[in-house]
Formats: C-alpha cells, sequence, structure tokens
C-alpha cells in the first residue's frame, strides 16, 4: 500500500482534493464510523487493508476513506498524523472540522499527501455503468454510399471465365516500353473488348506505374509528366482500336491511375498520384473511377503482426486516411474533373507480396477484412476489389489443387460473408449508407447500416487477439466476453444475431458463419451447419429500449434488426 502511494503523489499534490474536504459539511457524526457502508481494516494485516468501492460516491464516503486510511497510518507508525486527525471520532465528539484538515494539508505530512493520492485515485476510478451506444433511426449526414457490388475482386487471369452477371474490367501493360511492346499491346484492345463483350466495366492501362523506376521499367529521372503523357498516348490509341472494332464500347472509361503509393514522392514510390493529376492526366475527360491501391503492409517487412498490423482499428483508420487524404487533394485541384467520379481501392489485400502465411490465411486476417471492407463504405471510398491469386496467402478460395495449396475454402471468404451481409440490399433501388460509430476504439470497432434512411443493422467487430503464436497457439486464460448496449429508436423490437467465429485469432479451419461452414470438404463450398455452433439467436430490447450483445474476443457479430 506504500508502494501505492508514492507512485500516486508523482500525480497528486493535494490541491485538487482541498476543494472538496472544504465542502464537506463540519460535522460527522462519530456514529457513523461504524456503519456497514463504511470500509473496516485489520490492523493486524496492514497491507490488506480495503476500501470497498461505492457508486455513486458520497461525501460520507469520503470521510470513510479518511477513517480507514488513519488506522493504516497507525498501524504502519505514524501515530502522531492519524491519531490527531482521527481523534475527533475516537473521543466521541460531534466530527472532522475542517481547520483539523486544513492543518494537516499545511503541513504537507505524509499523511495528507497519501490522503490526497488515494482520493483522487479512488474518484478517478469508481466504476460506473457503461453508457449504451446510441443508435439513431435516421442515417447521420456523414455516413457512406458505397456503389454497387462494393466489394469486388481484383484476379489475375489468364482467361475470361463466364460468371453470369459478373462485370470486368481489363488492365494494360504500361510498363513494357518498346516499341513493339506498345504496338502489341494496342493491336490486343481489339481481341480483349470482342473476349469480354457487354461484360465489359472499365479498361486499365498500367499497373502501379509509380513503382516502375524501382522495379526497372523506367530511368530513375522519371517524371509524372512523362508518365502523363505516355498515358494519355496509350489510351487514345486504346480508346481508337475499340472504337473500330466494338463500337458499342468506344465510350468504355479507364480507372486511373493506380498508383501502389499515396504520396508524396520517395526513393520507392517514385510518382506522386496528385502531381499525375495536376500535369493533366484526365485532360481527354476519360475517367470514370480514381483508383488506388493499398496494402497494410508489407509481408516480408519486420514488425508485421496480426495485433499490430492487422487486427488492429486504429492502423485501419490511419491507412484509410492516406487515402482519403489523396482524395481530398485530387479534388482539390479541380482542372476540369467531375467531382462525381468515385474514388476506389482498385487493389488491396492485407500484406503486399501475396500475403504471409500465419498471417493473411488467418482467421484475425478475416475480422481485419471485416473492418477494412466496412470502414472504407463508411468513408464514402466507393469501392473495394481484394486481390486475389492462385496459391497467394491471402485469396479467399483457392480454385484449383497445386503442389503449394490445397484446393479449398480459406478464412479470408468467411469475412467477406459478414461484409456482405452487412451491406446487402434488398434491391437494387435501395439506398445503403454505412456510419462509423464514434464509439469504435482499437480493439473494438462498430458501424451501422442504413437502408431507405431506416436503422437496418448493427455491426460490432472484436479485433482482441486469442489464441495466437506468440502463446504457442494457446491462451492461458478463458477467452474473455465483451459486453455492449445500444440504446435502440423506438421503432426497433430487437434483432436476429449472425456470428462470425473461429477457435482462435490465429484458426486457418474450424471458422463458421452463423452457424454454417463453407469448407470444400465438407460440401464443395456450399453452407453446412454445424451443430456445435450457436445459430437461429435473437436478442431483445427491454423496457428503456436498450439490447445488451456479448461479443467474444477475435469475433464479429451482425444484428439485422427488428423494424
Amino acid at each position: 500500500m506504500t508502494d501505492m502511494f508514492v507512485m500516486l503523489m508523482t500525480e497528486s499534490g493535494g490541491g485538487a482534493v482541498w476543494s472538496a474536504l472544504c465542502a464537506m459539511p463540519p460535522c460527522f457524526s462519530s456514529e457513523d464510523w461504524n456503519s456497514a457502508n463504511y470500509p473496516t481494516f485489520s490492523a493486524s494485516t496492514p497491507a490488506t487493508f480495503h476500501i470497498p468501492s461505492a457508486d455513486p460516491r458520497t461525501i460520507r464516503d469520503a470521510y470513510g476513506q479518511i477513517h480507514a486510511l488513519s488506522i493504516a497510518i497507525q498501524a504502519l507508525g505514524f501515530f502522531s498524523v492519524a491519531g490527531v486527525l482521527y481523534i475527533s471520532s475516537l473521543d466521541g465528539r460531534s466530527g472532522i472540522h475542517n481547520q483539523t484538515i486544513k492543518m494537516f494539508l499545511n503541513t504537507r505530512s505524509l499523511f495528507v499527501w497519501c490522503l490526497a493520492a488515494l482520493l483522487e485515485a479512488e474518484a478517478a476510478s469508481v466504476s460506473s455503468k457503461p453508457k449504451s451506444i446510441v443508435l439513431s433511426e435516421s442515417a447521420p449526414s456523414n455516413a457512406g454510399i458505397p456503389l454497387d457490388s462494393f466489394v469486388s475482386y481484383s484476379f489475375e487471369l489468364s482467361s475470361w471465365p463466364d460468371f453470369a452477371g459478373t462485370k470486368y474490367s481489363h488492365g494494360f501493360n504500361l510498363g513494357a516500353n518498346s516499341s513493339a511492346a506498345r504496338t502489341a499491346t494496342f493491336a490486343s484492345a481489339a481481341y480483349a473488348c470482342k473476349a469480354i463483350g457487354s461484360d465489359l466495366a472499365y479498361w486499365e492501362y498500367g499497373n502501379e506505374p509509380d513503382l516502375f523506376v524501382s522495379s526497372g521499367y523506367r530511368p530513375h529521372n522519371y517524371t509524372e509528366a512523362e508518365y502523363v503523357e505516355e498515358w494519355l498516348n496509350g489510351t487514345t490509341a486504346i480508346s481508337s482500336a475499340v472504337k473500330a472494332a466494338c463500337p458499342s464500347l468506344a465510350n468504355t472509361k479507364f480507372m486511373a491511375p493506380s498508383f501502389a503509393g499515396v504520396g508524396p514522392a520517395n526513393d520507392f514510390f517514385t510518382l506522386d498520384p496528385v502531381l499525375a493529376w495536376k500535369n493533366g492526366l484526365d485532360q481527354n475527360d476519360n475517367i470514370g473511377l480514381i483508383s488506388s491501391h493499398n496494402y497494410m503492409g508489407v509481408s516480408t517487412s519486420p514488425g508485421i503482426t496480426l495485433q499490430g498490423t492487422l487486427m488492429n482499428h486504429t492502423n485501419v483508420i490511419a491507412k484509410a486516411g492516406d487515402q482519403l487524404k489523396e482524395w481530398a487533394e485530387i479534388k482539390a485541384l479541380g482542372n476540369g474533373l467531375d467531382p462525381n467520379v468515385p474514388f476506389i481501392l482498385g487493389e488491396h489485400n492485407s500484406l503486399a507480396r501475396q500475403g504471409r502465411p500465419g498471417l493473411s490465411n488467418s482467421f484475425g486476417a478475416a475480422l481485419w477484412g471485416v473492418d477494412w471492407n466496412v470502414y472504407l463504405a463508411s468513408q464514402n471510398i466507393s469501392r473495394s476489389h481484394m486481390h486475389q491469386g492462385t496459391n497467394y496467402r491471402y485469396q479467399s478460395w483457392q480454385p484449383i489443387q497445386t503442389n503449394l495449396t490445397t484446393i479449398g475454402t480459406k478464412p479470408p471468404y468467411y469475412g467477406n460473408l459478414a461484409v456482405a451481409a452487412m451491406m446487402a440490399k434488398p434491391r437494387p433501388s435501395s439506398l445503403l449508407k454505412i456510419t462509423h460509430l464514434p464509439a469504435s476504439s482499437t480493439n473494438t470497432s462498430f458501424y451501422t447500416a442504413h437502408i431507405d434512411n431506416t436503422l437496418t443493422r448493427l455491426l460490432i467487430v472484436d479485433l482482441h487477439t486469442y489464441n495466437t503464436t506468440a502463446n504457442n497457439y494457446t491462451t492461458s486464460f478463458p477467452r474473455p466476453v465483451e459486453s455492449h448496449t445500444f440504446q435502440l429508436p423506438a421503432c426497433c423490437r430487437g434483432g436476429a444475431v449472425r456470428r462470425l467465429v473461429a477457435n482462435g485469432s490465429d484458426a486457418v479451419t474450424g471458422i463458421t458463419w452463423d452457424g454454417n461452414s463453407y469448407n470444400y470438404e465438407l460440401a464443395e463450398g456450399k453452407p453446412v451447419r454445424q451443430g456445435n455452433v450457436t445459430c437461429g439467436e435473437r436478442v431483445k430490447v427491454d423496457r428503456k429500449g436498450v439490447v445488451r450483445l456479448d461479443v467474444e474476443w477475435s469475433s464479429a457479430v451482425v444484428v439485422t434488426l427488428d423494424v
């Protein structure tokens, strides 16, 4: 106990407590010291005296603190200080007078410092019932409005699969810099438009040109102006070839510039996207999507961890903030750019260079994907293209068996299911708005979905790691559960609960969404209900319109509200 006082003394000088002490009533009955409401103390065990918390704290509780502390100091040998302060109650006098307390405050005795520290610390740590998070019936003005098919996929394909209703963006090679390579690229446009036909959404000319220097495709003095000149010449040639071969697709626009970095330029990302726009990238008015790329880190970099890099809402906000800053700077340029052109992440995933085993292919990466994608939507980033590829560690599924990776459903796929559930619309004409709630913290994020301006869903993502490799895949304590309460509008009576769960954040198998497994081994990826996982769960609001949700560490919950 003495050590605690010494620690607190460095942050408490007693002055803040003096005002509170002077505000106390001048008299306090000695009989109250012995009531059951006040702390007790055994002089034979001075190191374990206990001061129970009371909520709310009252003036008499403060006197009780003085009583217990004075006895403690007697046991520790400070008889003169403790005895004088407490003598009024010992002799049966009417109480302790402010002047008595003031005398000891003025002497700056050890007791007074301890008393001040104790009272301030106790007042600061008094437990209070957490306030419910208030959810509005209508969408707030800052809610994000994502495009349809918000989460899309960026594949490296050797052919065009026939997925009914799927739209495609096709990329052309800007990196190859010889005359012959450019001629071949422009000639391929006719073949591409005929192969894709009406399923074509956008063209893309160049992938991450700000890495051309570091990759050896351009000289070290390659500038934004030179890039823009190449891009304008190339897109003009591509559009001409498409117009001749596929007249109905002649007005197809481009997504650009698809830089890997957000600027300013450095030795690795050698072009600044904002400067590219400033140099007239859209002077032909043929850009339909502002595209930027993003990864949370590089898989080969030191210091990458599940908790610090992926399962970290603060990091999610920071990385998205870099993209939002770039977008704001581009819009501020004007330059004739249509302000309604959507800003998207044309390529992204957890960790660059195809992800890292144990991180990008873990359940924790699925939870990151939920938090990241829904946060992007809440910030009006219009679309999210998650990069995929055969044998990639961050892939959502492996379509074929290889000597490196087994065919099957991977953990990130389950995160995609949760995102789809949160952002689903009942009909194409419905207006979806996503809101990030300010109650979110580093380890927990909260979101709401409003459809046609009516509160429809609630998402909670718990990002505390549990059962991690740092502990040999085991955690020595029972899995914690966080309780959250929400004040719902009068229109809400309760809701259906769907959970994204696994045995821990490092799990690569045993994952379920709403009690279903999508493992390839069970039914070739079709949902199979698991008997050992709760499903069909519901919650109800209480008489005050409050609903409580318990969420395990390393899990996510989507609640579809009854309205």
